[in-house]
């Protein structure tokens, strides 16, 4: 299916390196090889890390949606009480398929939704950049995302959690809103602002307030240019039907709750989760200090990779997106001025204004991340394409002046020059990818090549001999980009989704083979505290809720603990505190290093494996746990 790209003119003009090097068929190609290769990472080993802890509140509401057909009110994974601090349609979009069977109730199977969800979004991000500035601005964009590794793998968007459709609803609304300020016809305005309006709906509905942003940036940022204003003065009517569209499918679930549970709805999903999260916290781990989303950006923004071949003292990513926030800037001043006053907004203001209140949280500037990164790829396409302009013409000035001692060439020889131009762009990429190249007959040696510059120097210049001069400056200026993009760490996102980390999985499955082999055998979980830890809480319950009664609390706590260790008859599995284990590996029960086994299966807790339990520890160490250090031998 063809996607038509919204006209250059307007509020939001596009960069006049959009035209460069233009939008043919075979660029369209291009164009979605490279988005289906920057989408791959996100639906890779979705099931071989454990569920997060959000991600186990969302699951488990979505799965017992699946269960009961109870659409409406979801359930708190601890309690099966309610569940009000989000709106449905999140968990709708993973139970709905779940329940006509299109897909299986797994960690897999809902991950998929949201893998799903984050392709449609970089898609729609492909689209944003190639409308901006080329196909240029649209792959850096998409290198810059995936570098950018907490964005998919802490609380991100291959993990059943909001952030998928919320990240969607930004690049997708606002994409929609520049089509219609771009747009010539009444028909085709009124297509995008209900488009638009529709993504907002899904924002809202994931993730309520958090939603709200995308109006403001989008409102922004027409108002602030004068060209924006002109086309709010003359198009606002556009709105007024999706806008009550929009009203009409959010209204209904929110009165329906106010009806049904008064009391509990809007002090939870407003009172606990919107005010409390602003002005103190719900969780004290998320008290943080007003520059926290600058500082924790910058850091996350560092290549895990140290260097990038060649330029082996820039930090990429880092370089990429302050250029494109200076870049847009300086734009402020010229034509493009609607574009990057748009950019700028989508991170700075919704940025600006969550910085203000007291709890603070990674993942809450997902969704402005986009913006960024746009501006990053803005500048490398103007870039580009301003050195082609400029250069491509002195180089074939150049070649003119010196054709006149250059040897008459035939259309052999011509032939030869521009296959071993080829040949050396070709050797250069596939060194790039596979490292250096060695070609050898036996113990002989016959061709090695570990470099990348020196083959694509030798292409460039047999290409501006041949009198390709903007085909030369090209070819050096995307080799220049390519060692400058942090590739490698992009990469590194293939490698880090098909880790096994899956802990806690691995020792529910163990336990509940246990449990069918051996029917005598007692089951259940005994926490020492049901606060503590308070990181992983609801991970823990939700992956192990089903291996039995759980037995929670610290009263006669070394007593307890005895039991559970020694007792043949009352022994179950402990969840500990790292803390805790390091006490009890003193008591004299503990001493016996045949009595238990423990594991780390989360930062900080121990799961704790007396007698017959200690034949999952191994499986247990094998899907990523660690062995927690054994009893000292008194």
């Amino acid at each position: 299916m063809s996607v038509a790209l919204p006209e250059t003119t307007g509020a939001f003009p596009s960069s006049p390196s959009a035209t460069w090097p233009g939008r043919s068929r075979a660029l369209g190609g291009l164009a979605a090889a490279i988005l289906v290769a920057c989408c791959l990472p996100l639906f890779l080993g979705l099931d071989r890390q454990d569920i997060e802890n959000d991600e186990s509140i969302y699951t488990y509401a979505a799965l017992r949606m699946a269960e009961t057909g109870d659409w409406l009110t979801p359930r708190y994974v601890d309690t099966d009480g309610l569940f009000l601090e989000k709106p449905p349609l999140k968990f709708w979009l993973a139970a709905v398929p779940v329940r006509l069977g299109l897909i299986p109730g797994t960690v897999a199977g809902l991950r998929l939704i949201d893998a799903a969800l984050s392709a449609a979004a970089f898609g729609y991000l492909m689209l944003f950049g190639w409308r901006l500035a080329g196909i240029v601005c649209g792959a850096v964009t998409l290198i810059l995302l995936l570098s950018y590794h907490s964005l998919l793998f802490h609380h991100g968007l291959r993990e059943n959690n909001m952030e998928s459709a919320l990240v969607l609803s930004y690049a997708a609304g606002l994409f929609h809103v520049v089509a219609w300020a771009s747009s010539g016809t009444a028909v085709a305005r009124r297509r995008h602002a209900m488009a638009a309006a529709l993504w907002f709906v899904l924002g809202f509905m994931t993730k309520f307030v958090a939603a709200l942003f995308l109006p403001m940036v989008a409102g922004a940022a027409l108002i602030v240019t004068p060209a924006g204003r002109d086309v709010v003065r003359r198009q606002w009517r556009d709105w007024i039907v999706p806008a009550l569209t929009a009203l009409g499918l959010i209204t209904p679930w929110f009165v329906y709750q106010l009806l049904t549970h008064p009391d509990e709805f809007w002090s939870t999903i407003f009172g606990a989760h919107v005010y409390m999260r602003f002005t103190t916290f719900v969780d004290p781990a998320h008290v943080q200090p007003w520059h926290f989303y600058l500082t924790d950006t910058w850091a996350r923004l560092r290549s895990d990779v140290p260097g990038v071949r060649v330029l082996q003292s820039v930090d990429a990513a880092r370089v990429l997106v302050v250029g494109g926030i200076l870049y847009g800037l300086w734009r402020l001043r010229g034509s493009g001025q609607g574009m990057a006053a748009l950019l700028l907004l989508w991170w700075a203001l919704p940025v600006g204004l969550i910085s203000l209140g007291t709890s603070k949280v990674t993942h809450y500037a997902y969704p402005f991340l986009p913006g960024l990164a746009l501006a990053a790829g803005w500048l490398c396409a103007d870039a580009l394409g301003a050195v082609e302009r400029r250069a491509g013409g002195r180089v074939q000035a150049w070649r003119a002046r010196v054709q006149v001692w250059q040897p008459a060439l035939g259309s052999w020889p011509r032939r030869l020059l521009m296959v071993l131009a080829v040949a050396g762009i070709v050797l250069a990429a596939v060194t790039f990818v596979n490292g250096p190249l060695t070609l050898a007959a036996g113990d002989i040696r016959l061709f090695r090549n570990s470099s990348i510059v020196r083959p694509v120097l030798v292409a460039v210049l047999l290409l501006a001999w041949l009198g390709h001069g903007r085909a030369a400056v090209r070819v050096a200026a995307a080799t220049f980009l390519v060692l400058l993009l942090p590739l490698e760490t992009a990469a590194r996102t293939v490698e880090r989704a098909l880790t096994v980390h899956h802990p806690l999985r691995s020792a529910r499955e163990c336990l509940l083979n246990l449990a069918q082999t051996d029917p005598g055998l007692r089951r259940g979980i005994y926490r020492s505290d049901p606060y503590y830890p308070y990181l992983g809480v609801h991970q823990l319950y939700y992956s192990l809720r089903d291996t039995g009664a759980w037995v929670e609390g610290m009263e006669r706590y070394d007593a307890e603990l005895r039991t559970r260790l020694t007792d043949p008859a009352r022994q179950t599995p402990l969840l500990l505190s790292a803390a805790q284990w390091e006490a009890a590996r003193g008591l004299p029960m503990v001493q016996d290093e045949g009595t238990a086994t423990a594991v780390r299966v989360l930062p900080g807790v121990v799961l704790v494996l007396p007698g017959p339990y200690r034949a999952c520890a191994a499986e247990i160490q094998a899907a990523g746990g660690r062995l927690a250090e054994a009893a000292p031998t008194p």
